[in-house]
């Protein structure tokens, strides 16, 4: 009896031409995109007060590449991108999300680290509210049971413990 497969493999590509943690960037094929991550905007509002956000954003330090394949089979497939993400895809795949009360408890535990100043927000004499110059971005990594703020500047990391609500 013949039988035949088909599928998607998707690979991580090396931060680096040496392959050492992935494919190699200018010789893998398929289609490129980047994994998705969750990220904290710390910004001020008109009034002054310290407002946060959580997005999800193209992690650019983990790009992929997806590459459907058949053998004696049809492969219909299907990829959808969004902002450069692999958002969805006829196969099955593995999409590993940080669970919504993990994200809203880091959320909570930024916003009182940013009532604190412990974004380096300077305070003000009139309200002594912390206000920032400008908005900032920061990578949020939960490892156990804290939470890492990453910031794009050396030095700007904030970490916070874990309190799920």
């Amino acid at each position: 009896m013949l039988t035949g497969c088909a599928g998607l493999n998707v690979n991580p590509i090396a931060s680096d031409d040496t392959g050492k943690r992935g494919l190699n960037d200018t010789t893998a094929n398929g289609i490129r995109y980047y994994e998705p991550a969750y990220f904290l905007l710390v910004y001020s509002d008109a009034a002054g007060s310290v407002k946060t956000d959580v997005l999800v954003l193209p992690d650019t330090t983990r790009k992929m590449v997806a590459k459907p394949y058949s053998f004696l089979a049809n492969n219909k497939q299907t990829l959808s991108f969004s902002d450069g993400m692999l958002t969805e895809s006829t196969q099955t795949v593995d999409s590993t999300a940080v669970p919504v009360a993990l994200i809203q408890a880091a959320q909570t535990a930024a916003e009182a680290a940013a009532k604190l100043g412990l974004f380096n927000a300077p305070t003000t004499t009139k309200s002594e509210r912390p206000s920032l110059s400008a908005p900032r971005l920061y990578k949020i990594v939960i490892h156990g049971s804290t939470v890492t703020l990453l910031g794009s500047a050396p030095g700007d990391t904030v970490q916070l413990p874990l309190t799920p609500q």
